[in-house]
């Protein structure tokens, strides 16, 4: 799809009129209260009160157990370690919305004309789920006993990969109990194995569908009844051995997509007898928990208390329960020109971002992908991440931090606004000023000329606070909004994710609307939920969230009844000429995989990250606010876009600040030294002490806060403190008790839903692995070349070239080609092909020979005899493959003949235009139109590429295509000569080639798109002229696109 230009009314975002409020349940006067007090005398208030004591209950058993005697304590370290954990669970009580427990409230409210919201507590609900470690707990155990699972229905977990002789799974659950308090386990999932024997195979087989344990069982009897020491004992043992090793899956795993997990256990359990015990268990405990949510705040701690001493009966975990507040208020209207300003902040977020589409360590992936596979073959998701079978997980996910964060760079004109952003600041440390505007003309430099408006994402949430002196006010416009730490989501309805059955039904039936909008606007896409059961359980209580799509992805785990289920082993991985696509093997379309929840995926499975993370290789995602460089500036100004604070001001210590003064080991120092640099910083009283989107507020003149700052920067090189916009009087949401510290999570939809899709590759047709490889001893013979980087062009033309051809003239072998690799070492791979007898006899003692050679001069280190393995469909499919190799091997002597060229200096054409030249030559040879050029070059490369730097070679390029003759063109260019003989070498099996691949086509006989062949074997010619240098292969595309591109707009004007 070709990108669309926005003009400069035209707006990217919209805003929805749903929005969520999260609040407090303290108000700020009760923090502002426990600042101005003694803390021993707050704190001895605070745990007297009712409403305190159950939601503390709720966050932390082991700080509730301390509270009553926490004035007797004798030991004064644990004293302190009570108050602190107090103090902070009070400051986050009336100061942070972040839903914690009963700590906050959530509330779904809608944009309007006037401003109005009732806090009333009457409104406040509380829902209680067990926790998911506990639940999954529990089916964990009742998934030990045989009696039990002999009556449960199983099925092939949809993770395993048969390789051939073993049966894998790479992905086991362990059933969420990584760490299980009970059993004492402390396991990291590892990849399970079991050999592929017949009966293994057989017993996938016949649970691809769910099927009772007992059936399978009594079908394995019945077939090999007749095998001698087979009999039940056997055939269960076999089937338990795969079954708690997870390669079949029962029915109690609960789908993570449905609002109860709970209720859905309950009805799989209702008809297995020996689980009446389990039973009776999950109902009280579902009694108890509603009964405990009818109890209003404050006076439902003795019913919480016993429902989690009843639940510690079966096996005691972090927490038993799972509880969360809604406000159920249906006056909660807020102003819609907020949304209004919120969606033009969205933009400009969006447009001064460093990010690029997709993910940086993709891109290293994709063009390994494409040197092992090429362009359009599909790939098992399951084989492809096996390092065994396919590339393994990018690198990425294996290091320390299971992240990747690098943005570095940027386009120019971003550069250019980091420049003027650094002006600004530099200009209000002189000045003294506290706050930078950013201007919209900034905003639109920042963006440059660019018109990738469709690579923003379809829908996005923004996390703000809105400050007024009233809600009159706010409607009179007089308001500021202040962007939250952790300012938003890529999706919709996330953030709402969990809490959707607790707030009606609006919510669900909007965002399930946008999704049903998102998918007709691209009816070539599957979008589709994924779930699984994460390691530690106990995070599956923020997965939790209703799937609004119409497809389901399970990992080790059961979908949701009523949804189209996509297997794993369904799942492709295919590459375009600039990214990796998702697809269904028997849907044919692209598959993008989406979460209804704010779960990390960087903390999730390999391949679940690796599905959500390639459905966002079509999006360029917007970020908060950054400083760039100057991140850890001991102190950075406020950043202001219109009535939007972008960023607040912010301070850092640096503990290496106090290594000379002894600050850190006396309070007293430390408390003048604090005083001292506020004054000279101009530091507020209140601050945000920021740990990653973590935050709580601190109170600068009170030494208990100042204390929990001094710990902090024992621990940890920085600290950074963030500024208070505002203070109590500006926080307008409030009843009878006060004014509450609010934030509202805000929905945007992208005015034009479409967006930038890949060109995906039509699915091919697979060749058995027996028919592709080619082992030593047949009729190919493959030697592994490894020599340095810096010395591959010399090895080529003063070495294997001629003892190739060499060989070829003795008889030794019909055919050779080569190509380069990484593995990750830098190698050739040189292959040879003729008669066996003849490979092995004459001509791999001569490659002895001559390696001896070769390594005596340096130019190889080592040589490694291999298996080839032939890329049939890659290159149209078993009728093609012997005609492709032909081409191989004379573009091999082409491309080596370019080499010699620019290595000695034959020619003066710039590498990419010899490219370009090369390319747009083959592609004639294979009898392509110049429009069918274009066509096959706009697939492979972007036309925006390159366009200034191909202005000076235009004319000399397009003359070769409107001049009077191509040869005498190409003949009069410099070195033109040579590159006309090295094209001539190519010439006949080139168009031989291409014969075949339009007869096939006729036929349908081709096993791959002719464009995605002809586009492989550019890349192959582009790897052995240059290397793997994706950005030479890429500037050589671009430069032939425009060339071809230029030429048809000449003949156009030329027959105007």
């Amino acid at each position: 799809m070709v990108p669309e230009k926005k003009s400069k009314k035209e707006k990217i975002y919209s805003p929805l009129s749903l929005f969520m409020m999260r609040t407090p349940l303290l108000p700020l006067e009760y923090f502002e209260q426990l600042c101005a007090a003694d803390l021993q005398d707050s704190l001895d208030i605070a745990i007297q009160d009712p409403l305190v004591q159950e939601a503390i209950a709720v966050a932390s058993e082991n700080l509730h157990e301390a509270m009553p005697n926490f004035k007797e304590e004798k030991n004064p370290k644990k004293q302190k370690q009570i108050a602190a954990s107090l103090l902070k669970y009070l400051s986050r009580m009336s100061t942070r919305p972040t839903p914690f427990g009963l700590f906050a409230s959530v509330a779904s409210g809608n944009l309007a004309e006037q401003t109005e919201v009732n806090l009333n507590t009457k409104y406040l609900m509380k829902r209680t789920r067990p926790d998911m470690e506990w639940l999954l707990f529990i089916v964990y155990q009742l998934e030990q006993r045989p009696e039990i699972v002999m009556q449960l229905q199983v099925q092939k977990n949809q993770a395993v990969q048969n390789t051939g002789g073993r049966i894998e799974l790479l992905y086991p659950s362990l059933m969420g109990q990584m760490f299980n308090k009970v059993t004492g386990t402390d396991t990291k999932p590892g990849k399970v194995t079991v050999r592929a024997t017949p009966p293994a195979v057989r017993a996938l087989e016949l649970s691809e569908q769910p099927v009772a344990f007992g059936m399978i069982m009594q079908q394995m009897l019945k077939e090999y009844e007749d095998t001698e020491g087979v009999n039940a004992e056997v055939i269960f043992h076999f089937l338990w051995e795969l079954f708690t090793k997870e390669f079949l899956i029962s029915e109690l795993r609960p789908p993570l997509t449905l609002s109860s997990p709970l209720d859905y256990i309950l009805s799989r359990l209702g008809r297995i007898q020996g689980a009446e015990a389990e039973v009776e268990l999950l109902t009280r405990a579902k009694q108890s928990m509603h009964d405990y949510d009818q109890y209003e705040l404050g006076q439902g701690l003795s019913s919480y208390l016993e429902l989690q001493q009843y639940m510690k009966n079966y096996g005691e975990m972090q927490s038993m329960a799972q509880v969360d507040l809604a406000l159920l208020s249906k006056t909660i209207h807020l102003n819609h020109q907020v949304g209004e300003d919120i969606a033009e902040v969205a933009e400009v977020l969006w447009k001064i971002a460093k990010s690029k589409r997709g993910f940086p360590h993709l891109k290293e992936y994709h063009n390994n992908f494409i040197e092992k596979y090429g362009i359009s073959c599909d790939v098992p998701i399951l084989e492809l991440l096996n390092e065994e079978t396919g590339l393994g997980v990018p690198e990425a996910y294996l290091k320390k931090g299971n992240q990747s964060n690098d943005i570095s760079g940027g386009t120019a004109s971003r550069v250019e606004f980091d420049r003027k952003l650094m002006m600004l600041m530099e200009n209000a440390l002189l000045n003294e000023e506290h706050e930078i505007l950013i201007t919209d003309d900034m905003v639109e430099q920042a963006w440059g000329d660019r018109e990738e408006v469709d690579e923003a994402a379809s829908s996005i949430e923004i996390y703000a606070e809105v400050l007024a002196a009233s809600s009159q006010e706010l409607d009179e416009g007089k308001f500021n909004i202040v962007l939250g730490p952790n300012p938003g989501s890529f999706e919709a309805g996330a953030t709402f994710g969990r809490f959707m059955d607790m707030l009606g039904e609006q919510p669900a039936h909007q965002f399930k609307a946008i999704r049903q909008k998102e998918q007709i606007a691209n009816p070539d896409v599957l979008f589709a939920e994924a779930t699984y059961i994460p390691g530690f359980g106990r995070a599956a209580n923020v997965i939790v969230a209703p799937n609004l799509r119409d497809y389901e992805i399970g990992i080790g785990i059961n979908t949701s009844p009523g949804k189209e289920a996509i297997g794993l082993d369904d799942v492709l991985v295919c590459a375009t000429h600039d990214r990796l696509v998702l697809k269904s093997r028997s849907l044919g379309k692209q598959i993008i995989v989406t979460a209804g929840h704010m779960y990390n995926f960087q903390a999730s499975p390999h391949i679940y990250r690796f599905m959500r993370e390639l459905s966002f290789e079509s999006v360029r995602t917007w970020q908060p606010f950054e400083w760039g460089s100057m991140e850890n500036l001991p102190y950075l100004p406020r950043v202001r876009y219109r009535r939007t604070i972008l960023a607040p001001a912010r301070w850092a210590l640096f503990q290496s600040n106090f290594q000379d003064a002894g600050v850190l080991q006396d309070m007293e120092q430390w408390y003048r030294w604090m005083e001292q640099w506020r004054a000279q910083w101009r530091v507020p009283r209140f601050v945000y002490l920021m740990d990653t989107d973590n935050r709580i507020l601190m109170d600068l003149t009170n030494k208990e806060f100042l204390k929990e700052l001094h710990k902090e920067l024992q621990t940890k090189k920085m600290v950074h403190l963030i500024e208070r916009i505002g203070d109590t009087s500006d926080r307008w949401v409030q009843d009878e008790k006060g004014h509450y510290q609010t934030e509202f999570v805000f929905q945007l939809e992208k005015n034009r839903l479409q967006f930038a899709k890949p060109s995906i590759p039509t699915l091919s047709r697979t060749v058995s692995s027996e028919n592709k490889i080619r082992l030593p001893g047949s009729d190919w013979l493959y030697f592994k070349l490894y020599g340095g980087d810096n010395r591959q062009d010399e090895f080529i033309t003063n070495a294997m070239y001629d003892f190739c051809q060499q060989m070829i003239e003795q008889g030794y072998c019909e055919q050779w080609y080569f190509i380069r690799y990484n593995d990750p070492d830098s190698h050739i791979r040189l292959r040879f092909s003729g008669q066996p007898e003849s490979l092995l006899t004459n001509l791999l003692p001569r490659v002895n020979e001559w390696a001896q050679q070769c390594l005596q001069q340096g130019l190889i280190r080592r040589v490694v005899i291999d298996t080839y393995e032939r890329e049939v469909e890659r290159y149209g499919g078993p009728q093609l493959i012997d005609e492709a190799e032909k081409l191989f091997s004379e573009d091999s002597r082409t491309a080596s003949q370019l080499v010699y060229l620019l290595r000695y200096g034959k020619t003066n054409l710039p590498p990419y235009v010899l490219g370009a030249i090369s390319a747009l030559n083959l592609l004639g040879q294979m009898q392509l139109s110049h429009e069918q050029m274009l066509e096959l070059l706009s697939f492979t490369v972007d036309k925006k590429l390159y366009q200034k730097e191909f202005r000076e070679w235009r004319t000399p390029l397009m003359a070769l295509y409107t001049g009077s003759s191509y040869e005498e063109v190409l003949t009069g260019m410099d070195g033109g000569e040579w590159i006309k003989q090295a094209f001539v070498e190519r010439h006949m099996s080139a168009d031989c080639f291409s014969r075949w691949i339009h007869e096939a086509s006729r036929k349908n006989l081709l096993y791959n798109n002719s464009y995605n062949i002809i586009s492989s074997l550019l890349h192959m010619h582009f790897n052995r002229v240059f290397g793997v240098d994706r950005e030479m292969e890429e500037k050589c595309l671009a430069f032939a696109r425009h060339t071809i591109d230029n030429v048809i707009q000449y003949f156009k004007h030329i027959k105007r």
